[in-house]
This record gives C-alpha cells, sequence and structure tokens, in this order.
C-alpha cells in the first residue's frame, strides 16, 4: 500500500498558520468594534467611522454554534476531527457577519438592531449559504457577468 499525505492541520506548519489566521481574524474583530491600535501607522490607514456593533459578532457566533450543537445532537457517528472542521464555522461566521452588516448598512441607512441581530444568527446558522449569497451580491454589484448569467441558471 502507499503512504498517505496527511491532512493539512495534522501538520505542525498547517496548526501555526491556522493560529495565524485566527490571530489575524481577532485583530481585526477588535478593530472593527472600535479597539485602538497602538500603531500609528496602521491607526491611520483604518476609517474611524466603520465600526460594527459587537452584537451583530455576538448572534453571529451564536448562529454558528447553534450549528455546531445541534450536528453534535444529530450526527454521533462523526469523529473528533470532523467537529474541528465544522468548528471553522465560527471564525468563518464571525467574518461573513462582518461584511453582512457592511453591506445592510450601504443600502439601508439605520437598520433595526432586532433585524439585524437575527439575520446575523442566521449568517452563523448557515455559513456555507451566507458565502454563497454574498458572492452572488458581490457578482451583481461588480457587474461579473459569467457569475451572474450561471447564478441566473442556478436560481431557475
Amino acid at each position: 500500500m502507499g503512504q498517505t499525505q496527511d491532512e493539512w492541520w495534522t501538520r505542525k506548519g498547517g496548526r501555526a498558520l491556522l493560529a495565524l489566521y485566527l490571530a489575524f481574524t481577532l485583530i481585526g474583530l477588535g478593530i472593527s468594534v472600535g479597539f485602538k491600535l497602538p500603531l500609528t501607522a496602521i491607526r491611520m490607514a483604518i476609517p474611524g467611522e466603520v465600526s460594527v456593533p459587537s452584537y451583530v459578532y455576538l448572534y453571529g457566533f451564536l448562529g454558528a454554534l447553534a450549528y455546531i450543537f445541534t450536528s453534535l445532537l444529530t450526527e454521533f457517528e462523526k469523529s473528533l476531527r470532523d467537529f474541528v472542521v465544522i468548528g471553522l464555522r465560527i471564525p468563518a461566521a464571525l467574518l461573513l457577519v462582518a461584511g453582512f452588516y457592511l453591506l445592510i448598512s450601504f443600502f439601508v441607512e439605520e437598520p433595526t438592531k432586532s433585524i439585524v441581530a437575527g439575520l446575523s444568527f442566521l449568517v452563523g446558522l448557515y455559513v456555507k449559504l451566507a458565502l454563497k449569497g454574498l458572492g452572488g451580491i458581490a457578482s451583481r454589484l461588480m457587474g461579473k457577468k459569467e457569475e451572474v448569467k450561471e447564478l441566473n441558471e442556478e436560481n431557475r
């Protein structure tokens, strides 16, 4: 039998890269809710008027946890590795809810907190669907005709 290649997260370098990505995610989340950075050059490059309310992250986080716990309850046969992979939804959800909030803020001047919180929860709960939806909106806004055509055909 041939040798099998290790999964990227089982190697030391893969785990270090994942830790680096998570650290960058946490730094970005901190900046987006208004924490000040000690580095003046970075602080000047970040506009002070754009911030994401912390409740958006809270409900996105809770939505991701709801998905994880329902997966635990309904799929006992999954391995620990499968649940580690499912757990990667948490940082993905946090990043997606930030983009979602900024997109809503672009179209609606003052969205209500309860609607934003509920939709943030759904983005966290349905990360894959939210990623696909936000990608479709971005394609339409950016005018990528091929992707818009594919999305329209999929939705028929």
